[in-house]
Formats: structure tokens, C-alpha cells, sequence
């Protein structure tokens, strides 16, 4: 065997060997039994040979990375105890939307703010482990600012909810297809698709349902999916007749006549309060997950992603 190959057999060996000892580490720091963490997370070393291999993953960052596991690791001491943090900040704020009020109990909105991150950090690592595409997303570039525009009609200077777009290519500023957290008092969602696309790509997200309607029924008609999600925007927000360049008589024509792409399941605020809750979410999002597929495989061709 070549040098130069048994040098790189050894180092990644190592390099396992340091990530064991970590793993283990992190284990007696959470108190995990084993069986549970082999049950919830899959390490994934072909990663890690990637990576120092140079073979893929150029912009991959150990560092990162261990991040997203020690959040999986702590998401059960987050689902059980930081989404109740959360909510009671919630409703503070939506009682004292002031300036006054916030800067006083600027220390209650900073941890509601960590604990929605680290969330979201466990969130996107479980979804990551069924759409891998979304494995480089970092949290931060998901979350949307609390601080409101109120140059709009709302004139309350902060938002009453705090909501995570987790998608490829950008986070919150993503056009692809992604999944929607949101945290509100008594309207809290799991959603996600193609909100608001522009013209360029709402028109070929048409045609490809068009041209593609019996895999897109597959997906939206789905028992299991049809089941999970309320599909697209109310009645009186879509056209009224077919867009231009599709014919009248088409059978499914409503499918046709949407400006947004979008799934939504509301949930209770009692649904985030139950211990199971974020695995509940996980499989939420993975039902999720062929729509996005068919979606976003029209929306990279169009932008040139």
C-alpha cells in the first residue's frame, strides 16, 4: 500500500478515535443511555473522511458540526423545558408591546432568543439526517429578527412570534422550497414550501405541475400527506381562472390557479408543551420532504442554482 494512502488511513482512524472519545464525553455530560442515542442519532464518518480527505465538503466545519450533534444531544432538556420559556415570554410580550416594556426584560428576551437557536440547531440537524441538502444550514441565518418594520400597517415595534426558515441556499433569504417553524401563542405552525415566489419561478412551478400532475398528485394526495397539511393559500386569494398558456378544460386546474406553493399544519400551544413534541415535529417535516423535492427541482433549474 502506498505511503501516502496508509498516512491517510491512519489519520482518519484517529480522527475517529477523537471523535469517539468526544461522543463519550457528551454522553456522561447529557446522561444518555446509549441505546437512546443509537436510536436518535446516526454519526455519519463518512462525513468526517470526506472532509479530510478533501473530497467533498470544502466549506464543512468540524467545529459546526460537533455544535449540531451536542444540540441533538441536549434537544430532549430543550423540547421539555426551553419551548415553555419561550411561550411565557411570548405572552408577556403580547400584553407590554413596548420599547419601555423590552428594554426592561431584555435579559427574559435573550434567553428565549438562545432557546429558540437551539431548537432550531437540533431541528436542523434532525431534518438534515432525511434531506441532506439542508446539513450546512446554520441557525442563525434561518431566524428572523423579533424587531418589526413598522413602517407597515402593524405599528407594534416588536413581532409576537418567533419563526425559523430552514432551507438550502440561504436560510430565511432561501427562494427554494424549505420547512417553517413557528412558536405564536395560540397560532404556532409546522409549514414550509414556496411562499411568494416571483413571477419567473411561479410560472414554471405551474408548467412543472402541469406537465408532472400525476407525481405531484401522488405527493399532495397522499393519505399520509393529505392527512398531515392543509395545501396552498385560501380560495379568495387564488386566481379566479387558469393562468394564461394553460388550457381552460384542464382537469386539475386548481392546482394551476395558486400563488403559493405552501403546506401548514396549526398546532395547539398544548402540542409544544407535550415531551414528545420535537419528535413529533421531525416526522411532521419528513412527511414533508417530496414536496419540496418536486418543488425545488424547478426552482434550481429556473435560478440556476
Amino acid at each position: 500500500m502506498p505511503a501516502d494512502v496508509c498516512s491517510g488511513v491512519a489519520a482518519t482512524l484517529s480522527v475517529i478515535s477523537v471523535v469517539s472519545a468526544i461522543f463519550c464525553v457528551v454522553l456522561q455530560a447529557f446522561k444518555l443511555k446509549e441505546t437512546a442515542t443509537q436510536a436518535k442519532i446516526k454519526i455519519d464518518f463518512f462525513i468526517l473522511i470526506r472532509f479530510y480527505t478533501r473530497q467533498k465538503y470544502k466549506n464543512f466545519h468540524l467545529h459546526d458540526y460537533f455544535l449540531k450533534i451536542i444540540a441533538t444531544f441536549g434537544a430532549q432538556k430543550t423540547k421539555r423545558m426551553n419551548t415553555q420559556n419561550i411561550f411565557r415570554f411570548l405572552s408577556e410580550l403580547r400584553e407590554n408591546n413596548n420599547r419601555e416594556w423590552f428594554a426592561e426584560n431584555k435579559a427574559k428576551y435573550l434567553q428565549a432568543k438562545t432557546d429558540f437557536e437551539q431548537i432550531t440547531t437540533a431541528m436542523i440537524t434532525r431534518i438534515a439526517e432525511f434531506d441532506k441538502e439542508i446539513a450546512p444550514v446554520q441557525a442563525k441565518d434561518c431566524i428572523f429578527r423579533i424587531y418589526r418594520d413598522t413602517r407597515f400597517h402593524d405599528k407594534t415595534p416588536y413581532k409576537n412570534h418567533f419563526g425559523a426558515y430552514i432551507c438550502a441556499g440561504g436560510g430565511r433569504k432561501s427562494e427554494r422550497s424549505g420547512y417553517y417553524l413557528h412558536f405564536e401563542l395560540g397560532n404556532s405552525m409546522l409549514s414550509g414550501g414556496l411562499w411568494c415566489p416571483q413571477p419567473a419561478v411561479l410560472k414554471a412551478i405551474r408548467q412543472a405541475v402541469y406537465d408532472n400532475i400525476d407525481e405531484f398528485k401522488e405527493i399532495i394526495e397522499n393519505p399520509a400527506f393529505a392527512g398531515t397539511f392543509i395545501f396552498g393559500e385560501d380560495e379568495n386569494t387564488m386566481l379566479k381562472t387558469v393562468p394564461r398558456g394553460f388550457p381552460k378544460d384542464f382537469p386539475d386546474a386548481n392546482y394551476l390557479k395558486h400563488k403559493h406553493y405552501t403546506v401548514y399544519r396549526n398546532e395547539p400551544d398544548a402540542f409544544f408543551a407535550d415531551k414528545n413534541w420535537f419528535e413529533q415535529a421531525v416526522d411532521i417535516f419528513r412527511t414533508m420532504q417530496p414536496l419540496h423535492r418536486f418543488l425545488n427541482f424547478t426552482v434550481d433549474e429556473t435560478l440556476d442554482l
